[in-house]
């Protein structure tokens, strides 16, 4: 026998026909009768819209299907508020039915309903209860309206609670002495982790504080106030995650990472495919002791790789003045890594790029072990194993890759690299130490040394490394005459360049103030 069912999911799909839900969902039957198998008698509904019609306060239009809610008496829009898309009046609706306990509903007033004039979504303001909020929060936010539990344990909008901070400490004592927080930023969300549907988009500190005192007892009838989001599309869940995280400071990695949410899942992807990145890991939301893989190092392959593939100059006589270090900590994705995914968005599947991924990662790899294990406790420096990750070496070693595309014979010896050096002239692949010590005579005394610096010029002296290393007649091993060569040849294209143009200017000024001749 059919079971209606079946013919229900079949007919009708798997989304909720009342909020749009993908999870949870129910065969809700029209006409009261399961043995009327006629598909039109049928409508999926997750559990909480589910609910609502069982209790009437949603009712179902037979003939559009429409799931119209009831909000007279619950909600008041906002003024200069558009009326809100029916999406969004369900989960309204099924926030109050859902949280008896909201203060303001208890006490008979009627909650209002809030529209954001620029990203277009709506929200509401409220008061929980601690123990009510703490058992509902839930850290663990995803970008994509497409989660699952499987994204919520890998891939969060939130940094790591930082525990040993001394703002989240004062946090944690205020809560527990009967401080009220308010401004906790949550979506009202059970398409993941229904039993928590209170996803927090920011404040994740105040929330964490408010769960540890509830934990041991303390101040579980505290109110706390929260902004409720609903049916956020993923760009209005991500803007609202970067703008909302102000009490403790977020670190540039983590703003990049969630403006990377904007791109979509490709980049990570494409880092796990290489070795960049583990199965399951997201790029590093900081800089710590064992997580240093981030967005900008992988921008940094991206937009270098395109670029050095573009050059079109005499290799080894020109000054690369293309090397480019992407910018962090904005709200938006670099400008020219945007540009690069738009000129050339089948990037991810170009086999140069992915071989040229997996061996910087083989060339991190073997840097990192080699110093870990290296006797000598100064080459054990985190700075030192974690040397290839800097934004102008990643920089360089792309760029580098891109223009020897033209050359497979030297991009073949640049990436014998990691293994073919010699020890004995140099500690490690990148002989990090000697290399973070090469300077010039002539730079200024702030400067450490090459591969210190995020900047452009120490990309373009690494690229001129690069270049030598490619040349097998020069040894495959970064020496410190090879260090200091590749310093020196880039004064020296540099100080070319200026007398090049100088050169010109005067040249200009003299047909300039030449007579005519006319």
């Amino acid at each position: 026998m059919t079971d209606y069912r079946e013919v229900c999911f079949q007919a009708w799909g798997h989304v909720c026909g009342g909020c749009g839900a993908s999870v949870g969902l129910e065969a809700h039957c029209l006409d009261g009768n399961h043995e009327n198998l006629d598909p039109r008698n049928f409508m999926p509904l997750c559990g909480t819209c589910h609910n609502l019609v069982t209790r009437e306060d949603a009712q179902i239009n037979s003939e559009t299907r429409e799931v119209n809610p009831n909000l007279v008496g619950l909600f008041i829009i906002a003024p200069e508020v558009p009326t809100p898309p029916h999406q969004v009046q369900m989960q309204v609706l099924g926030f109050e039915r859902f949280l008896e306990e909201i203060w303001e509903t208890q006490k008979q007033q009627i909650l209002t309903l809030y529209g954001d004039g620029v990203n277009g979504s709506f929200f509401t303001e409220c008061h929980l209860p601690a123990r009510r909020l703490a058992s509902l929060i839930d850290l663990e936010a995803v970008p994509g309206p497409e989660a699952t539990e499987k994204d919520a344990e890998r891939y969060r909008l939130n940094r790591d609670i930082l525990q040993n901070n001394p703002v989240f400490r004062d946090m944690q004592t205020d809560a527990k002495s009967g401080r009220p927080f308010s401004d906790i930023i949550v979506e009202y969300d059970q398409n993941y982790r229904s039993d928590r549907p209170l996803k927090v988009l920011g404040g994740q500190h105040r929330a964490e504080a408010v769960r540890k005192a509830v934990e041991v007892g303390q101040q579980p009838d505290r109110l706390h106030g929260i902004k409720v989001y609903f049916a956020l599309s993923k760009e209005q869940r991500i803007e609202i995650s970067l703008i909302s995280n102000t009490n403790i400071r977020i670190p540039n990695p983590l703003i990049d990472r969630i403006a990377e949410h904007r791109v979509g899942p490709r980049s990570r992807d494409w880092c796990q495919e290489v070795g960049l990145l583990g199965e399951g890991d997201d790029f590093a939301d900081r800089i710590t002791r064992d997580k240093r893989f981030t967005v900008q190092v992988m921008r940094a392959l991206v937009v270098n790789f395109a670029k050095g593939s573009a050059f079109a100059d005499v290799l080894d006589e020109s000054l690369h003045t293309g090397v480019y270090i992407p910018k962090t900590g904005r709200t938006r994705p670099d400008t020219e890594y945007a540009r690069i995914l738009s000129d050339n968005p089948q990037i991810w599947d170009d086999p140069a790029f992915k071989e040229g991924g997996r061996r910087f990662a083989e060339l991190h790899e073997r840097q990192k072990t080699t110093c870990e294990s290296s006797s000598e406790r100064h080459l054990r420096k985190l700075e030192l194993r974690y040397k290839a990750y800097t934004p102008s070496i990643a920089s360089a070693w792309a760029y580098t890759v891109g223009l020897l595309q033209r050359y497979q014979r030297r991009l073949r010896t640049l990436y014998s690299l990691p293994n073919r050096y010699d020890p004995a002239q140099s500690a490690d692949p990148l002989n990090a130490h000697e290399m973070s010590h090469t300077k010039h005579r002539f730079d200024e005394p702030t400067y450490r040394g090459l591969g210190t610096r995020q900047s452009a010029r120490d990309g373009q002296r690494l690229v001129e490394l690069f270049l030598r290393v490619s040349q097998p007649e020069l040894g495959i091993t970064i020496t410190v005459d090879m260090l200091r060569a590749a310093v020196d040849q880039h004064f020296a294209k540099v100080w070319a360049e200026e007398g090049r143009r100088s050169e010109e200017r005067v040249r200009r000024r003299v047909r300039h103030l030449r007579p005519s001749t006319d």
